[in-house]
């Protein structure tokens, strides 16, 4: 890989991002699919899924959440996010195993979440 993509790859991602931040979810995914192009980190895809989270396309969300467990299987709420978007499309029992493990690896979000639904 050139530098040159390395660059081009930090610059999308940061452009996603910064899109992100304002509500721009479909730029934000199209800055993302660039960053991945580019240079697949597990980053690109775990921002692309919150997105895909944003926009209610759960099955996309999934996808990238699993490529990232795949790349780091210690990003912890790639698991949370996980989670949350079996539940969206139905399959709790499959969701909150995900968020279970994302609470016991040390996520704040999903110790919040089960503290919450256990109510």
């Amino acid at each position: 890989m050139s530098s040159s993509e390395i660059i081009s790859a930090w610059e999308s991602y940061e452009t996603g991002l910064q899109l992100q931040r304002e509500g721009k979810y479909k730029e934000a995914i199209s800055a993302f699919n660039k960053a991945i192009e580019h240079n697949p980190k597990y980053m690109h895809f775990f921002q692309r899924g919150r997105a895909y989270m944003a926009l209610n396309q759960y099955r996309n969300a999934i996808n990238d959440f699993s490529t990232v467990i795949n790349l780091n299987p210690s990003i912890r709420n790639a698991y949370f996010y996980r989670g949350r978007a079996f539940r969206n499309i139905g399959k709790k029992k499959r969701g909150l195993s995900d968020i279970t493990k994302a609470a016991n690896l040390g996520s704040g979000d999903a110790k919040r979440w089960l503290k919450l639904k256990s109510k």
